[in-house]
């Protein structure tokens, strides 16, 4: 018997999940998160009054304002680097707590240690490398996959989501006539997750998600 997946497709969402450089200018203080209804698969599949769908939020990394201007992350000594220097063009930030679940920092030789595999189907962490921001507990975060296609995403989302790699989380909230969910947040790197499944979204400005319903091939 064929089993629907929900799916969630976002328009743009591989140009800003792989890269971790947005061009465009942050939203100040919080974003908005929003899920619009497939309504075509209500009509034909579900009661939309009573499916229980939900989505809900993951914290992963925080988009850092302060250098939005110059961007491109920070150096180890905590200097912001440059754009220009061929660096990207938004700094994201990860707490302590995050980059304990994503590997380790060697003080001794200034290198990043990635988490490696802990067991069958765990292929550790593939996508980010960290250094510490002097002066402060936060790392920056670095994406080292060079891959740019949805699976590579999802794969990203599915770990991240298994190994709780995130620092808060929270729901989204359907409106009145249950036609879309939405959450307001701080801009920053977020696994949002569907009834039955996940994916990663950078949310640097207000963005709009159309949830999207299919047989799996």
């Amino acid at each position: 018997m064929k089993k629907f997946s929900k799916i969630l497709s976002v328009a743009l969402l591989v140009a800003l999940v792989l890269s971790l450089g947005v061009a465009n200018a942050f939203a100040a203080g919080t974003v908005d998160i929003t899920v619009n209804r497939d309504t075509t698969y209500d009509a034909t599949h579900v009661d939309p009054d009573s499916d229980g769908r939900t989505f809900k939020w993951y914290h992963v990394f925080t988009a850092d304002h302060d250098v939005s201007s110059t961007g491109g992350g920070y150096d180890t000594d905590g200097t912001p680097r440059s754009v220009d220097a061929g660096n990207v063009a938004v700094a994201y930030t990860a707490s302590s707590e995050v980059a304990a679940k994503l590997g380790t920092w060697d003080a001794t030789t200034s290198t990043w240690t990635r988490k490696a595999s802990t067991g069958t189907g765990d292929t550790g962490n593939l996508w980010f490398d960290l250094a510490p921001i002097a002066g402060t507990t936060n790392y920056s975060v670095a994406w080292i996959n060079a891959e740019t296609d949805a699976d590579t995403a999802q794969a990203a989302a599915k770990w991240l989501f298994e190994n709780e790699v995130w620092d808060g989380s929270g729901d989204l909230t359907a409106n009145s006539d249950g036609s879309k969910w939405t959450a307001t947040v701080a801009p920053g790197y977020y696994i949002l997750k569907g009834s039955e499944g996940q994916n990663l979204i950078a949310a640097t400005t207000d963005m709009t998600i159309n949830e999207k319903n299919s047989y799996p091939t």
